[in-house]
């Protein structure tokens, strides 16, 4: 794939072609693939291989002209919801066939595959790495089984402080703006166990100490109490 890339991006010009080349390769991005991605999700990669401002403007248009060349726009239903491109700082790197996945559900199904080691084994990376994909695809469990992960240092790149801020964000956005919470309280099972698994991980009433407000202490103060019941009747 590289070698095709790399000779693409020479043949139009672009100085230091086979370094971008061997970045795009590393989240196995081809040209292809490249033209087909929107404009935001465009512009995230070339920052992401830091790609040289003259560089980047003559790739860019060179892209343009080839979605021209196939009829305008070519954005697949992956690329108009491809992954958002994480800084470096991220606990988590989203790359590969995780990060071309464009259904929350079966991203979240892929990596508790590999979080509970169904089929092929244990594998902590690959687990967190659909699990933040399904997230980011605004899957409620995903999330919270992602903030489990990080917490507990699970297929984690760099655990530690920053990490478990990014838990405790994706673990506050499931429950709230994902609607996690809603979920169970409708009665659904899996939903309940994401909360458990957030609470067991130490993230629950008081992942919005100082923010925290009324109607969201109530609620952390209720995944207390659930996990507090007897195992049970803790998801019946």
């Amino acid at each position: 794939m590289n070698s095709t890339l790399e000779s693409r991006l020479t043949a139009l010009g672009i100085i230091n072609a086979e370094t971008y080349a061997k970045k795009f390769e590393e989240d196995e991005w081809d040209w292809d693939g490249l033209v087909s991605l929107n404009e935001d999700a465009l512009d995230g990669l070339v920052r992401k291989v830091g790609m040289k401002e003259g560089s980047e403007f003559k790739f860019k248009q060179c892209v343009k002209e080839e979605r021209a060349k196939l009829g305008g726009s070519v954005f697949s239903s992956s690329a108009l919801s491809a992954p958002l491109l994480e800084d470096q700082t991220s606990g988590v790197r989203v790359s590969g066939a995780a990060a071309r996945e464009s259904d929350g559900g079966r991203a979240f199904a892929e990596g508790c595959r590999w979080l509970y080691g169904y089929g092929e084994g244990v594998n902590y990376h690959e687990a967190v790495a659909y699990l933040k994909r399904g997230a980011e695809l605004k899957h409620p469990m995903a999330a919270a089984h992602l903030a489990s992960c990080l917490m507990e240092g699970k297929g984690c790149r760099n655990a530690g402080r920053s990490t478990e801020l990014e838990a405790t964000m994706w673990a506050m956005r499931s429950v709230d703006s994902l609607g996690l919470q809603h979920l169970a309280d409708a009665g659904d099972a899996s939903a309940k166990l994401a909360l458990g698994l957030l609470l067991n991980a130490g993230i629950g009433q008081e992942m919005n100490q100082g923010a925290a407000q009324g109607s969201k202490r109530e609620r952390h103060a209720q995944l207390q109490r659930l996990i507090s019941r007897p195992f049970s009747t803790r998801f019946g």
